[in-house]
């Protein structure tokens, strides 16, 4: 057996772990970045790309040798640092080449959502009822990264529905140690074990969640770091009206920006979806967390369910 053939065997078994026994549906690993595309911008981006198992494996198998050994953040690749200090400019156009095209190939679909983090932190809740309930709703959302991590599962979803694809067939994973984890985990432990909510499962088309450490996580999922820190910059750069930059650009076909009453969308409905979320619609998702945390009756917690789709721009 060549050395090839037996990484793509070993790449095989630890990339189906992250699977259901039967190997269906999609996975995606959740990555978070704050400040990613550029120090100090306070943009928090949350992304993902979707696998299936057998593209997955063959994508796999082109990352690392397009990798050669190295272990991917955009960061790095873009300082010139860590496994990638000293670098020469063609081989950094060559990776990026690569990982561009590996997306495009090989994924079902991708996924970034951001937002600028100081305008969710100081609106999210830090009390709640004594129920448990209220108790896992506030481990989830009293944080930006557990709000962005759920806009970015339900854009997930979405795609899943979309696509005609069953029910609850996204397996996800989080690289453990982002601040706010340990609360949203706690929260996706209790739906799990909640009958009341089948609709929020659904809405992520959720199957499983899986905490992979640090320098565990197999090498293709490292794709999601790509799209939050491409997008990140991206939103920084339309700030001072720069142009895309040419990666994001041929990830996405080149599609048009959309300033809308969301904020800034990117979008097209079968491969991606990217959005960062404006102030007045975070103040909106600040609010709903609130009240579903504050609620103390079903009355109360159906108002602010009502006022959550009235007040919908």
């Amino acid at each position: 057996m060549s050395a090839d053939a037996g990484d793509w065997l070993d790449s095989g078994r630890e990339i189906a772990c992250l699977f259901p026994l039967d190997m269906s549906g999609d996975v995606i690993v959740l990555r978070v970045g704050i400040d990613a595309g550029k120090p100090d911008s306070g943009i928090l981006s949350v992304a993902g790309v979707a696998f299936g198992y057998d593209r997955a494996v063959k994508a796999n198998a082109k990352w690392a040798r397009l990798m050669k050994g190295r272990t991917f953040h955009m960061t790095d690749l873009h300082a010139r640092q860590g496994d990638f200090k000293d670098i020469s400019d063609s081989e950094v156009s060559e990776i990026m080449h690569g990982v561009v095209g590996i997306i495009r190939k090989y994924s079902s679909y991708f996924v970034a959502v951001s937002c600028d983090a100081d305008l969710v932190a100081g609106q999210l809740p830090e009390d709640a009822n004594p129920d448990a309930d209220s108790r896992e709703m506030r481990n989830a959302f009293r944080s930006p990264y557990g709000v962005m991590c759920h806009l970015c599962m339900y854009a997930f979803g979405q795609f899943s529905r979309r696509n005609g694809v069953s029910k609850n067939s996204i397996s996800y994973v989080l690289e453990a140690g982002d601040d706010g984890q340990k609360g949203l985990l706690r929260f996706m432990r209790f739906i799990e074990d909640s009958s009341n909510a089948k609709a929020l499962m659904d809405g992520y088309s959720y199957a499983r969640l899986t905490i992979t450490p640090k320098g565990e996580l197999e090498g293709l999922f490292h794709a999601a770091d790509f799209i939050a820190w491409e997008w990140s910059r991206h939103v920084d750069r339309h700030r001072s009206n720069a142009k895309m930059r040419k990666s994001l650009a041929v990830l996405t076909g080149e599609s048009h920006l959309i300033e809308d009453k969301f904020g800034l969308t990117l979008g097209d409905p079968d491969n991606y979806f990217f959005r960062h979320y404006n102030e007045q619609n975070m103040e909106r998702v600040a609010r709903l967390a609130r009240g579903l945390i504050e609620a103390k009756t079903n009355t109360e917690l159906n108002q602010t369910i009502n006022q959550w789709h009235e007040s919908r721009p």
